[in-house]
């Protein structure tokens, strides 16, 4: 979903949850231009570095195998995930 399609029903809402993750990588961008203004950086990212008290990190994953969660821990997620049981 775009940024600006979400923007309207944000702004009037009192209360909203995001679930995501922003860590193994940043948006997709060819432009140098739209880099340079910040489209690099999701709405998500953003929120989570502004406002950190109310947002929270799950650490648990279930969907990725021993390996496949061994490599993600190491490029992208500082080594926080742990193996869920299923």
């Amino acid at each position: 979903m775009e940024e600006p399609t979400v923007l309207g029903p944000l702004m009037l809402s009192k209360r909203f949850v995001m679930v995501g993750d922003y860590l193994p990588r940043s948006p997709s961008l060819r432009s140098k231009l739209a880099r340079k203004k910040g489209y690099g950086v999701s709405l998500f990212e953003r929120l989570c570095k502004r406002f950190p008290e109310p947002s929270m990190v799950l650490v648990k994953q279930y969907t990725m195998n021993q390996p496949i969660m061994n490599l993600a821990n190491q490029l992208g997620f500082n080594n926080i995930l742990r193996q869920g049981k299923q």
